[in-house]
């Protein structure tokens, strides 16, 4: 019966003299039971920098009006998807509208009135959040690119038909000699 802490305790103290802090026994037992693991610190296998990679407009939306909201209401953040989703917009040389005071919703996007509309830029959770219902088809896409390893934003124009301008789709590349 004293086996096990003790084997445990040794694991964790080894760890932490090569530089490795675990939280507890529980988390180093478990390693027993991974049957794959990936790591990559940023910028090692990827390139580092995300970019848009799919763009899945509405039903009656184009893909540079899904581009140009999203990427007018994103040029005010600092947040890396923002910054992908305005370098997108760059490499098809749109002219990004003005825009008014950004808000920013902790952890859901931002949003911000761009041509007299407000536009939201975020995650399912913004939406649902306020009580605003995703249509199935955007919910459908945002699950599709999930299932693709992408990270989603769900764009939204208030008061325009149709409402929901569609997703984008972002990812972190992989370096070219990451083989």
């Amino acid at each position: 019966a004293l086996g096990t802490p003790a084997a445990v305790l040794a694991g964790i103290a080894q760890a932490a003299r090569n530089g490795v802090l675990i939280k507890g026994g529980e988390y180093l037992e478990s390693l027993g039971s991974i049957t794959a693991l990936a790591l990559d610190k940023t910028g090692t296998l990827t390139v580092g920098e995300p970019e848009a990679t799919d763009l899945v407009p509405a039903d009656g939306v184009s893909e540079e009006i899904l581009l140009l909201h999203a990427a007018s209401v994103e040029q005010r953040s600092q947040h890396p998807l923002a910054r992908a989703v305005v370098r997108a917009a760059e490499r098809r040389a749109m002219v990004l509208r003005d825009v008014g005071d950004l808000t920013a919703v902790m952890s859901r996007g931002v949003r911000a009135t761009v041509d007299g509309a407000v536009v939201e830029v975020g995650r399912a959770l913004l939406f649902e959040d306020a009580g605003v219902k995703v249509p199935s088809a955007i919910q459908a896409a945002v699950e599709q690119l999930e299932a693709k390893g992408r990270s989603t934003m769900i764009v939204r124009r208030i008061g325009h038909t149709p409402e929901f301008l569609g997703v984008l789709g972002m990812a972190d590349q992989p370096r070219e000699n990451a083989g």
